[in-house]
């Protein structure tokens, strides 16, 4: 069936690439399925990006890349574009590194200790946490206030946890709170804004006008 519908059997590669990383930290800000939903021939794994066409075609670019085949894109209803592709192989190896769901995604325990461990560079984890940042991240800037934050939330607290934790070993403070992390300050955001940043167009230019408006002492 797989070959019937890409011409081609997916290429699996042990480990966790900096492709891999940013499907992954994607999926648990917008997977399409948490695992607990999977069922047997019905191993779909895709993202469901919204309005945003660039996260969908950067999601797909990342995962062509690392499995040589493309998932499918699609608008389903209005502002509502997925990609996703059904392969039990590749299933298996994501979730051989992590599971999903609303309130239950993250990286598996060994798969987190070698991201924090010296094997994998400060890049490669910003690289797998702006999938995260692109999916659940946002820009807020209040001008009265003088107010300039990237913002991430979700229910699931130990998954804030994690990526507190990886945000830690890149060297970028923060806040965590009952939600949401939130990254301010001007260090910290030229920090943010050099080893993660935003793959999509909207966010990525909202980050650097709201850097704009800091004074330089």
């Amino acid at each position: 069936m797989f070959m019937d519908l890409h011409g081609r059997s997916p290429k699996v590669r042990f480990g966790l690439s900096r492709s891999k990383l940013y499907i992954i930290f994607a999926m648990f800000g917008d997977g399409l399925r948490p695992t607990s939903q999977t069922k047997q021939r019905t191993h779909i794994i895709g993202i469901a990006a919204g309005k945003d066409r660039d996260f969908a075609e950067n999601w797909i670019s990342e995962f062509e890349q690392e499995y040589s085949v493309r998932p499918t894109l699609r608008t389903v209803g209005v502002n509502n574009i997925q990609a996703s592709i059904s392969s039990l192989d590749i299933w298996n190896d994501i979730h051989r590194y992590a599971t999903f769901g609303t309130r239950s995604w993250g990286l598996r325990k060994e798969a987190l200790r070698r991201l924090i461990s010296d094997k994998v560079s400060r890049t490669d984890v910003g690289y797998g946490l702006r999938g995260f940042f692109d999916a659940d991240g946002s820009v807020k800037y209040q001008a009265k206030r003088s107010s300039r934050q990237v913002t991430a939330t979700s229910v699931n607290w130990e998954g804030l946890q994690q990526i507190s934790t990886l945000l830690g070993k890149i060297g970028i403070r923060h806040s965590v709170y009952e939600d949401s992390i939130a990254i301010f300050g001007r260090r910290n955001l030229l920090e943010y804004q050099k080893t993660i940043g935003f793959g999509i167009a909207r966010k990525n230019e909202a980050l650097n006008n709201m850097i704009s408006t800091f004074r330089v002492q």
